[in-house]
C-alpha cells in the first residue's frame, strides 16, 4: 500500500491506507458487537469482514499493478 508515484503527492497512499484501517477496525468492532448481541453467529461474521477485506485488497492490488488505476476516476484532461 505503500507505492509512491512521483506525480502524486507522497501522502496520498498512506492516506488511502489508514482510511482503509479505519474501514476494517470498525467493520472488526460492529460485527463484533453484532456477536455478542448474538444478530449473527460468529463464524459468519468475522469470516464476512475478513473476506470483504481480502477481496478489497486483491482489488486494489490488482489496480496497482494494472498501471495508473486512480488516472482513470479523473475527468480527462482536453
Amino acid at each position: 500500500m505503500s507505492f509512491v508515484n512521483p506525480r502524486v503527492g507522497r501522502s496520498f497512499n498512506l492516506l488511502l491506507a489508514a482510511l482503509l484501517y479505519m474501514l476494517y477496525n470498525n467493520m472488526l468492532s460492529i460485527t463484533e458487537a453484532w456477536v455478542a448481541q448474538e444478530k449473527v453467529g460468529p463464524l459468519l461474521g468475522m469470516c464476512a469482514v475478513h473476506l470483504t477485506m481480502l477481496g478489497l485488497t486483491v482489488v486494489l492490488f490488482y489496480l496497482r499493478l494494472s498501471g495508473s488505476p486512480l488516472r482513470r476516476l479523473r475527468r480527462p484532461r482536453r
